[in-house]
């Protein structure tokens, strides 16, 4: 997982870490020093400084999906949670511990999705396609 401080338009020069969610860096999931977090929309001007974490083996398939999207990760996952493509969360499920799983999309609308899960202390974003 990637943790990134950017400067970012909305926030006019404020640096905070965030999560790149989406292509183009327009989906992003903010939290500041002081532990207060949210989802935002903005563009990336600017990566001011990268750390990298231990990585979680972590992924999804099929992608596009039409009725089960399959989640697998090498540490235990304690949440997920999607958003669309505006930012609104569609889903969450504490996951209690499971390696991998179903997750059924059927009826979900057609769109790009941002899938984030939490494990081993870390949150790991993957992007997905409902495609109907």
């Amino acid at each position: 997982m990637r943790v990134i401080q950017i400067d970012v338009q909305f926030l006019k020069s404020m640096v905070n870490t965030f999560e790149v969610c989406a292509p183009g860096g327009t989906n992003l999931k903010r939290q500041d020093n002081n532990g207060i977090a949210g989802q935002k929309r903005g563009k990336v001007n600017a990566v001011l400084e990268m750390a990298e974490l231990d990585e979680v083996m972590f992924q999804i398939h099929p992608n596009p999906v039409k009725e089960w999207l399959i989640v697998e990760s090498s540490a235990p996952i304690e949440q997920i949670i999607i958003y669309n493509t505006s930012g609104q969360e569609v889903y969450r499920k504490d996951w209690r511990g499971i390696l991998q799983g179903p997750l059924s999309v059927t009826g979900w609308p057609t769109g790009m999705y941002c899938l984030q899960a939490r494990a081993a202390n870390q949150v790991i974003s993957q992007t997905f396609i409902v495609a109907q």
